[in-house]
C-alpha cells in the first residue's frame, strides 16, 4: 500500500535502478533484499560503515540509520551481490546482518472451532467484550469504576502498530506527533487504516477504557493498513 518505488524497496519488494556499464549500455540492478545491519559485539561501529563502503559498486543503498537503537545500525536495500558481500562480512564476525522479515499484527482467522462470523478482513470479532481488565488492574474485583489516582498525565506513550485514529473521542486533546515508517521517506502521518493500532492505544491511554487515561499518545505506524509490515520498519519506528 505504498505509492513510491523507494518505499517499496524498504519492504523487500523488487524494484530496479538503472546503471551505466563501462561500455555505456544500460542494465538493471534489482534491489530485492532489505537487511538490518549492526556492529557485532566487541567490534567498532565503523565496521558497518566499512562493510557498506566496500560493497560492490551500486549493490547496497542505505535507506535509514538506526544507530540509537542498534550499535552502528542501518537498514539497507541491496542486490544479490550486495547481500552476499554483507553476509560474508557477518560470517567473518565483523557485523550482524538480519533480513527484514514480514510480521503480522494478527492472524486473519482464529481456530475453525470459533463460530463467530468473520468481518470483511477475515477477523472474528467479539460483539460485547465482557471486560477490558481494568477492574483487575486497580486491585479489587468489584463493581466500582476504574479510577486511578495517577492517570499518566505528562507521560508520552508511543504505540508502534498500524497507526492511530487521531480524532477518536478516547484521545481527545491527548494526541501527540506521530510518524509513518511504512513509506519512504517516512512522513508525519499516523493515520490508521486498520484500527489495530488505535485499539492498542485505547488499551494504554483511552479516556474510558485505558490504563493511563491522562497520558499523551503517539501513533508510530510500522504496519500497513492490512495489519502486516516488516521488521526493518519496526526498528526504524523505534529509532
Amino acid at each position: 500500500n505504498t505509492s513510491s518505488g523507494a518505499s517499496m524497496c524498504a519492504r523487500g519488494v523488487v524494484v530496479a535502478i538503472l546503471l551505466l556499464t563501462a561500455a555505456g549500455e544500460v542494465r538493471e540492478a534489482p534491489f530485492s533484499h532489505t537487511l538490518i545491519l549492526s556492529a557485532a559485539r566487541g567490534h567498532n561501529v565503523s565496521a558497518v560503515e566499512r562493510a557498506v563502503a566496500h560493497a560492490p559498486e551500486g549493490s547496497v543503498r542505505v535507506r535509514r540509520h538506526v544507530s540509537r537503537v542498534l550499535a552502528g545500525g542501518c537498514i539497507v536495500a541491496c542486490t544479490d551481490e550486495g547481500r552476499a558481500h554483507l553476509e560474508a562480512a557477518a560470517a567473518a564476525g565483523e557485523l550482524m546482518a538480519e533480513t527484514s522479515a514480514l510480521v503480522r499484527a494478527y492472524e486473519p482467522l482464529l481456530a475453525q472451532a470459533d463460530t463467530r462470523a468473520p468481518d470483511a478482513r477475515g477477523r472474528r470479532m467479539q460483539s460485547a467484550p465482557p471486560s477490558w481488565g481494568l477492574d483487575r488492574i486497580d486491585g479489587s474485583m468489584d463493581s466500582a469504576p476504574y479510577a486511578p489516582s495517577l492517570t499518566g498525565a505528562g507521560v508520552h506513550i508511543f504505540v508502534l502498530d498500524t497507526g492511530l485514529h487521531e480524532t477518536h473521542v478516547e484521545f481527545a486533546g491527548r494526541v501527540g506527533e506521530g510518524r509513518d515508517m511504512t513509506v519512504w521517506p517516512d512522513s508525519p502521518s499516523q493515520s490508521d487504516g486498520d484500527s489495530h493500532g488505535t485499539h492498542c492505544a485505547g488499551t494504554a491511554a483511552g479516556a474510558s477504557v485505558g490504563v493511563a487515561p491522562g497520558a499523551t499518545v503517539h501513533g508510530v505506524k510500522v504496519l500497513g493498513d492490512d495489519g502486516t509490515g516488516w521488521t526493518g520498519d519496526i526498528v526504524a519506528g523505534m529509532e
